[in-house]
């Protein structure tokens, strides 16, 4: 079982203050903790790391597939809208949506790869008109 535990900031020493020099200046809130002076920081057990491990590399090998096959269905272009918008659903559906995303893990898992670059693209159609820039 993962451990969760607090611990003194040391970029600020605990004051929640950044006292060096920034890109905007000098000194501001610590941006090693959100100017809170401490941070949390979990320690995970053996097997939830290999558990973790296994699900990245899931979802590196379902992204790989996903880009991949969308580049082929984009007419074979580097970076069609095909893919870039598949690409940018991925990330997103990642982030917005975990329960939709272990959906589309298995889909892409069980094979149904052009659904699943068709429907991501759609979904980023929907929600967004311009993707954003890299």
């Amino acid at each position: 079982m993962s451990t969760k535990y607090t611990i003194t900031c040391r970029r600020c020493g605990g004051t929640g203050a950044y006292n060096g020099m920034t890109a905007a200046g000098r000194g501001g809130v610590c941006f090693g903790c959100d100017g809170r002076g401490v941070k949390t920081v979990t320690r995970y057990t053996a097997e939830e790391k290999a558990a973790r491990e296994l699900f990245a590399q899931r979802i590196a090998d379902a992204r790989a597939q996903v880009k991949a096959r969308a580049r082929e269905l984009g007419g074979g272009r580097r970076n069609s809208e095909l893919e870039t918008s598949a690409n940018y659903a991925f990330g997103y559906l990642r982030d917005e949506a975990p329960d939709r995303f272990l959906r589309m893990l298995d889909s892409v898992e069980a094979g149904r790869l052009d659904d699943v670059v068709r429907h991501l693209a759609a979904y980023w159609d929907n929600r967004h008109t311009d993707p954003p820039s890299a």
